[in-house]
């Protein structure tokens, strides 16, 4: 059974399935994604309107503003100006903002993290139970914010970053761990244990990372960021059931000692009242 007691561990196999919370989380990347897209064309149709009036007229004051998803992802602190000088530059917001936005001409990368998602996250999410599954994946989230925050400016520091693709690594290497000596045929010839597969998605996060250390465009959504998302998705892994774990104890604990002390209240309650005989 799993840790929540609902559901068994996944086995060594892996096939396309989605739960009703999979498709209302991959509903909401998709409809952010088209939302995003929209507004950029919007955008795109004023500016131009603007510079258009503007050669009419002679004038100098055309819109230059920066489009909307640039505000939404995340820029590396302390990254150069000269380097992106078309950036929104960081603000606090985009630390919650990223993992949950993909801009404009992204389309390949959600597709991508669907596909990861379609194959690993309904395991994982029937071995946690879904509410456990849904804070995995807002830790796992944030954890590649606050990687691409510290790391970027050294890996990245012109890159931006955004997108859930580090939940999905994260998902992918926790569903290895659940069942480490279990294996996978790599290329219907190779057996291979799913802890090999683990270690080699860490590995190829890790080395990416450290590969990236020149300036990169929007498309890029690596560095620290990935690093972050897979270290802090793991860590909940191991050790953050335990915390639900443990409360869940402590409540249960409690409520026995309340139904005790009712008990020997009620107990004082009918000595005190029982009649005596002589």
């Amino acid at each position: 059974m799993s840790r929540s007691g609902r559901a068994e561990r996944p086995g060594g196999t892996f096939f396309l399935e989605v739960t009703p919370l999979g498709w209302r989380l991959m509903g909401g990347y998709g409809l952010g994604f088209l939302l995003l897209s929209g507004l950029s064309w919007w955008e795109n149709q004023q500016q131009n309107s603007a510079g258009e009036m503007a050669e009419l007229f002679g004038s100098t004051n055309a819109s230059g503003a920066l489009p909307f998803w640039q505000w939404l992802v995340l820029h590396p602190p302390q990254a150069p100006a000269a380097l992106h000088p078309e950036s929104a530059g960081f603000h606090f917001w985009q630390l919650l903002s990223a993992p949950f936005v993909y801009p404009p001409g992204s389309f390949g990368l959600l597709a991508v993290a669907f596909i990861g998602f379609g194959f690993f996250a309904a395991g994982v999410e029937r071995f946690m139970g879904w509410r456990r599954f849904l804070v995995f994946w807002l830790v796992s989230s944030v954890g590649a914010s606050l990687g691409g925050f510290l790391f970027g400016p050294l890996l990245q520091p012109s890159g931006i970053h955004f997108g859930c693709g580090p939940a999905v690594l994260a998902t992918v290497v926790v569903y290895c761990m659940m069942t480490p000596e279990a294996s996978v045929s790599v290329f219907m010839v190779l057996p291979v244990k799913l802890k090999w597969i683990a270690v080699g998605v860490g590995a190829w996060v890790l080395i990416k990372a450290l590969a990236m250390t020149q300036p990169l465009g929007a498309g890029a959504a690596a560095g620290g960021y990935q690093v972050g998302g897979v270290i802090a998705g793991y860590l909940w892994f191991r050790y953050g059931e335990d915390i639900f774990e443990r409360r869940r104890r402590r409540r249960r604990a409690g409520t026995l000692l309340e139904m005790v002390l009712k008990d020997v209240d009620v107990d004082k309650a009918e000595e005190r009242n029982e009649p005596t005989f002589h």
